[in-house]
């Protein structure tokens, strides 16, 4: 049952995901699809799922609190992409947005959707009663690459309005932590 669960969340928001990318964004069917699949949480689930590594029967607080761990996350992301609106692209497609955005989420953190999907992954680890939990920590630092990565073009594009946002919303992914 938790499998069923964890695993329809995560076919949920990468679906909403394509869904938005392609109606909202007019973005390629394919760039969007592309995209979702290659997520790596995405690819940590579908494979501890497909071949049962790694999955315990959860307990009764791992159920709520992974459950909730895991909606809160979702919800986050969610938030995260209707505030953007149409600022939001994929890293797939490279390009910086046409504005900052500073609604939301956006005034605690600069990027709220990777920390939505941590936490979402963290709590669907939980969920599955998993020890591959460690894995999701492992991949923060290609996350925080990837941050840097999108902060530099943003530098590069908006220059002082850049510098002020950073001053004014210090926090990447996790208020008062980074």
């Amino acid at each position: 049952m938790t499998i069923f669960f964890v695993f329809w969340t995560w076919f949920g928001y990468f679906g909403f995901r394509i869904v938005h990318n392609f109606f909202y964004l007019k973005q390629p069917i394919h760039t969007s699809f592309v995209r979702s699949v290659a997520h790596p949480f995405l690819l940590l689930i579908i494979g501890q799922i497909v071949f049962n590594v790694g999955i315990n029967e959860p307990t009764i607080p791992q159920l709520i609190g992974g459950s909730l761990t895991m909606m809160s996350g979702l919800i986050f992301i969610i938030g995260a992409h209707k505030a953007l609106g149409k600022n939001y692209n994929t890293a797939i497609v490279n390009k910086t947005p046409p504005s900052l955005t500073t609604t939301s989420y956006y005034k605690i953190i600069r990027h709220p959707i990777y920390t939505g999907a941590i936490i979402m992954a963290i709590g669907s680890e939980i969920l599955l009663d998993s020890l591959f939990v460690f894995l999701v920590y492992l991949s923060i630092p290609f996350i925080i690459w990837q941050i840097n990565k999108e902060e530099r073009e943003l530098k590069e594009k908006f220059g002082l309005r850049w510098d002020a946002l950073v001053h004014q919303t210090p926090y990447k992914l996790f208020p008062g932590l980074y």
